[in-house]
């Protein structure tokens, strides 16, 4: 192999070990962006029972919409910590 073609095969791997970086990048990323995403969504429809002061009393069915709005925003990639 000439040196020119040994400068390229050397460019094409970094390249590639570049790209493959910048993927992973992207990837963790996209889902820490669509858990802000569920938890803005989640945040803004449970405002009112979850967010409602101190003292208020929450009924089964208040309870059954936040546990599902919790399974639904996991669901579109939040965590639960």
């Amino acid at each position: 192999m000439t040196n020119k073609q040994e400068d390229l095969k050397a460019e094409n791997k970094a390249l590639k070990k570049q790209n493959k970086e910048l993927e992973r990048e992207l990837t963790r990323k996209e889902k820490a962006l669509a858990e802000v995403v569920a938890l803005l969504t989640l945040k803004k429809k449970t405002r009112c029972t979850v967010w409602g002061g101190r003292g208020s009393l929450t009924t089964a069915e208040i309870k059954q919409s936040i546990i599902s709005e919790i399974g639904a925003a996991t669901a579109a990639g939040g965590e639960h910590e």
